[in-house]
């Protein structure tokens, strides 16, 4: 019974006709005193057009019912053609909405355009058998514990969107040797010299696979600032980064921070990963093992040595950049990136020497 309809509603071009009845007007008769075409009084009367306010104006003083009489019952009658589930397909999209940078994903081809498969999609997405967001609201919550992580635009619920992503290329990946930490911590002590070879970028990384380490560059989604991640999944750490600066200096950096999760905290990675912004530390988990790995990261790019090389200095010049990053066989970037993050020198100056590897990541 609940699937039943009334009987068909009367629209008001059915009305309309019955007073043409009455007073004998012919449909030129009415398109004259309406001021309108015949085809669109012809629209009209055939209720394949709606009663815009002003036609309902104009039919109250032809006929003399009120306005809201016309307008109720043009809504009443269009009310019984809607589809029963227009409403909720509304509420379905806007949950999904407010949840995933939809638009985005599309540009990117992780969702498709059509509406009508977007609530299957998403539940694919997800492995998912209903839209219940619950379970991101707890990935969230275990992942930003801090407020902080909330401020500057950005959106938790994308961050871990984008980390799903991260899932589930890392699931298809093949031939994934067992993970070694004594060979990651090996390869870990080679990152500044690795830094300074020509091709040291495509080198380390097929190094870094052969630890059992899933190596992903997966684009950053909007309003996440994401630099890059560290989760476990099945039986290896995978580490993304996105590439979003594409300088050197930033590359290294990221990477280091995410193999120093990885060697530091592998009981929390299993658990809960880490997604972070670097260049936002507002959006990070303030925590100790925060600081652990950026210390890490210190470490193996040689950052004290390089704040030693240049602590008696009163100038810094390009020239000094390079005898520092000769002596100490690391990047000139990384020289220049450390040396920038802790005011030694203006950002302004020797940017050349962070050059950027757009195209390096592009052949990854």
């Amino acid at each position: 019974m609940n699937n039943l309809k009334p009987f068909k509603p009367i629209g008001p071009g059915d009305v309309i006709k019955d007073e043409m009845e009455f007073y004998g007007w012919s449909q030129k008769d009415l398109a004259e005193i309406l001021n309108i075409s015949e085809k669109h009084l012809s629209q009209i009367l055939s209720n394949s057009v709606p009663i815009s306010s002003n036609m309902a104006r104009l039919l109250s003083s032809t006929f003399k019912q009120s306005t809201e009489f016309w307008i109720n019952l043009d809504a009443q009658y269009r009310r019984y053609f809607e589809p029963e589930n227009q409403f909720d397909d509304t509420a379905v999209r806007a949950e999904i909405y407010r949840h995933m940078p939809v638009r985005d994903m599309q540009k990117k081809s992780w969702l498709p355009k059509k509406k009508e498969v977007l609530l299957s999609s998403v539940k694919k997405y997800w492995n998912i058998t209903e839209l219940d967001f619950s379970f991101l609201n707890d990935k969230v919550n275990a992942c930003f514990r801090k407020s902080e992580a909330f401020s500057a635009g950005f959106n938790a619920f994308f961050a871990q969107t984008w980390l799903r992503k991260v899932e589930m290329e890392a699931e298809i990946q093949k031939s994934i040797p067992k993970y070694s930490k004594s060979k990651l911590n090996k390869l870990a002590a080679e990152m500044a010299r690795c830094s300074a070879l020509e091709n040291g970028i495509p080198y380390f990384i097929e190094e870094l696979k052969k630890t059992g380490v899933v190596f992903l560059l997966i684009p950053h989604l909007e309003k996440t600032f994401t630099d890059g991640a560290a989760c476990w999944v099945k039986n290896n750490p995978v580490i993304a980064l996105t590439g979003r600066y594409k300088r050197i200096d930033n590359f290294w950096f990221t990477l280091a921070h995410e193999i120093g999760h990885v060697l530091l905290h592998e009981k929390t990675i299993k658990s809960s990963a880490f997604i972070d912004s670097l260049d936002n530390p507002d959006l990070l988990d303030k925590t100790s093992e925060e600081k652990e790995a950026n210390d890490f990261a210190g470490r193996v790019l040689k950052h004290e040595e390089i704040s030693r090389y240049f602590k008696a200095l009163s100038r810094i010049s390009g020239l000094k950049i390079q005898q520092c990053a000769h002596e100490l066989e690391v990047h000139p970037g990384i020289v220049v990136g450390f040396l920038q993050h802790e005011k030694m020198l203006s950002y302004r100056n020797l940017n050349e020497y962070k050059i950027c590897i757009e195209n390096i990541l592009n052949k990854i």
